[in-house]
């Protein structure tokens, strides 16, 4: 169980409220909404972001209404994706997914 919100969008992603409390999930659950998107796009893009011990997966996509966003997630051992941040992108990762061929 989570404390937090879950759904599906291809795959499982899961919000956590962690310490900010329900205003803040209320917030950070949009965010994560438009930011799932992106595993929609068949253009997506992944990269290994691993942080120390932490392995996480930077990723490029284009959400529903066209926005291109860089997400960092990881995948959870009950097979849940947890989005970590999510930002537009820079022009030269704007670039990289606009010219890209499979990788960032």
């Amino acid at each position: 169980m989570t404390d937090g919100r879950v759904f599906s969008v291809g795959r499982d992603f899961v919000c956590l409220a962690g310490r900010q409390g329900r205003d803040k999930l209320d917030e950070t659950w949009r965010q994560v909404e438009t930011a799932v998107e992106i595993f929609l796009d068949p253009m997506l893009a992944y990269e290994d972001a691993s942080v120390d011990e932490e392995a996480r997966t930077a990723a490029i996509g284009r959400t529903l209404q066209w926005q291109i966003l860089f997400t960092v997630h990881v995948e959870r051992e009950d097979g849940l994706i947890r989005i970590i941040s999510a930002r537009d992108v820079t022009p030269r990762e704007n670039a990289a997914y606009q010219n890209k061929k499979g990788e960032l």
